[in-house]
């Protein structure tokens, strides 16, 4: 593709058949003088985490377009509105594309969570550090929870209050502390893996609670590894720890919106229409054609 930009219409070609039925049903697209279509919606939030990174910046530069003008407002509504909507689109992409392994029939409806941190700085005048703690549905792609703290709080389960009775937790040996354990445990739930992985010789070790064969729960454990590729490929390659934002709505969105952006490149790329080594642009003019 000329001067290596994907244009919008190339994007749409991989989105599911009723990407566009399910932002009005999920909320993200409401009746608005500004924001009429998906499309336009879609463009919105690639540009505030491209081109726009941040809410202002994503505001400033709807500004110099012909069609779409947003204040800085406007543009942070209609992102929050947007979330459910952008999550459904992370992992219906992915599975079109074939990029979420199956869930395995013996799990039946167990939900298995894999959790880790990844160490965020703002980009504020102070350059204040932040804890991204994250937990995620391993076949979904779907956030279970994301809390932000500050750098001095450590991998503990406690971290995380969204866990059920019929949860599976994967978590590296950080989170296999007896008082994660406990804390796990004391939650009632039913399943959870809290891993304490060593080397001796040939032998991994995993520490679990879980009654299956050990063929299942490494093959669980090593679906955990998404978590760790998820986090190096947002912070390599597409800027994660760009953090512009400070409380909680605005943390998912902002890490939702990146997943997608990650979601799409990955798509384009596993079907040869993206090259890695080419640089991701969308400009507002190709949003307006």
């Amino acid at each position: 593709m000329e001067n290596n930009k994907i244009g919008i219409e190339e994007i749409k070609k991989i989105l599911p058949e009723e990407w566009e039925s399910k932002a009005r049903e999920m909320g993200a697209l409401l009746r608005s003088r500004v924001i009429k279509v998906a499309t336009e919606l879609l463009v919105l939030i690639l540009l505030y985490v491209t081109s726009g990174k941040s809410i202002g910046g994503t505001s400033a530069i709807l500004k110099t377009s012909e069609k779409i003008k947003m204040n800085k407002n406007a543009v942070y509504e209609r992102l929050l509105k947007s979330e459910r909507w952008v999550k459904w689109l992370n992992e219906n992409i992915r599975r079109r594309a074939g990029l979420i392994s199956e869930r395995p029939d013996w799990l039946q409806y167990k939900r298995v969570l894999a959790c880790d941190v990844t160490e965020e700085e703002s980009v504020d005048a102070e350059r204040t550090g932040w804890h991204l703690h994250y937990m995620m549905d391993i076949f979904t792609l779907e956030a279970a929870e994301i809390k932000l703290t500050d750098e001095k709080t450590g991998e503990k389960l406690s971290n995380f209050e969204e866990m059920g009775w019929n949860d599976i937790i994967i978590g590296d040996r950080a989170y296999g502390t007896l008082k994660s354990i406990e804390y796990a445990l004391s939650r009632e739930m039913k399943g959870q893996i809290s891993e304490n992985q060593k080397f001796y010789a040939k032998y991994v070790i995993v520490a679990t609670s879980l009654t299956e064969s050990a063929d299942k729960i490494l093959e669980l454990y090593r679906l955990r590894w998404q978590i760790e590729l998820l986090f190096k490929r947002l912070k390599s390659i597409f800027n994660l720890d760009e953090l512009k934002a400070k409380n909680p709505e605005s943390v998912r969105v902002w890490f939702y919106c990146k997943l997608l952006l990650a979601t799409i490149c990955e798509s384009l790329d596993n079907i040869g229409r993206f090259s890695p080594d080419s640089q991701f642009s969308l400009t507002t003019s190709q949003q307006v054609e």
